[in-house]
């Protein structure tokens, strides 16, 4: 029994396996992943893998079951774009006193928060955005993120060539000055409405649904945090959501965003925003 909880699963996936897996995965599995980039990674133990694989996720044998879940949803899983394996787990770096203390107040949450679209950041970086903070300001809980990227050292377990487009994109246009990307969240809406805006769309927890649903009958719509640099806080995209397509992914986010740019950030000249 003993020898039973000691062990550990690793599953590896490809790139696009892995970004199937994310955007399926819940958040309580989330948290008890680790995620290792071994496309590069020295380790001989990784060598019969890291030429067909580029991400490692592992878990404690427990939670197997739970993986299955999520794995088996997959659109590529006949094509079988991910190998179990059982290694022993991965040593972990103890972290110094100081790195514990950055830690613990960037998770502190501030009882203060407003939910008007704007959480004080006093004396914080960007790095400090919490999960609560962003369900906060973008007024959705995180069980309806169906897919989700935290712009900071914390959370930044991924960074692929949408994201970084999508961020760089963003924070080159004259009208974003001033700002940096601080969050990015894209949810399941209950309806297709016909603008490129919508303010509150009404979002739908596919966790809930009986039965499968195919991916791509799924209306999507999106929103983003930014983190203003001079008033210090992080600002609600002013407009809410945007409509980002069936079946969505953060590709498709980005080609919206690059479709209209100048209509999507001209919401930055309005005088009634928070001056920089």
């Amino acid at each position: 029994m003993q020898k039973k909880k000691n062990r550990f699963i690793h599953v590896y996936m490809n790139p696009a396996t892995y970004q199937e897996f994310r955007k399926k995965c819940p958040d309580y599995l989330f948290e008890v992943l680790e995620i290792s980039n071994i496309k590069y990674s020295p380790k001989v133990c990784h060598n019969d893998f890291r030429d067909f694989y580029s991400f490692m996720v592992t878990t404690h044998i427990d939670n197997a079951h739970l993986m299955y879940d999520v794995m088996k949803q997959f659109d590529c899983w006949r094509q079988q774009r991910f190998r179990w394996n059982y290694l022993p787990p991965e040593p972990k770096t103890k972290k110094t006193p100081a790195q514990n203390a950055l830690i613990a107040k960037a998770t502190q949450t501030d009882k203060q928060t407003p939910t008007t679209g704007t959480a004080p950041n006093k004396g914080v970086d960007i790095s400090s955005l919490t999960t609560q903070a962003a369900e906060e300001i973008t007024g959705a809980k995180s069980n309806l993120w169906a897919g989700y990227h935290f712009y900071n050292t914390r959370y930044d377990y991924l960074a692929s060539e949408d994201l970084s487009n999508i961020r760089n994109l963003l924070e080159s246009h004259p009208n974003f000055d001033g700002r940096k990307l601080a969050f990015i969240m894209y949810a399941i809406s209950d309806y297709d409405y016909e603008t490129l805006f919508r303010a509150h769309p009404l979002l739908h927890d596919y966790h809930d649904d009986d039965g499968w649903v195919p991916w791509h009958a799924y209306f999507m719509y999106g929103t983003f945090i930014s983190y203003n640099t001079t008033t210090r806080q992080f600002e609600k995209y002013p407009n809410g959501w945007m409509k980002i397509g069936n079946g969505a992914n953060f590709e498709d986010f980005y080609n919206t965003i690059k479709n209209n740019t100048d209509k999507i950030l001209s919401v930055y000249n309005d005088k009634n925003q928070n001056i920089r």
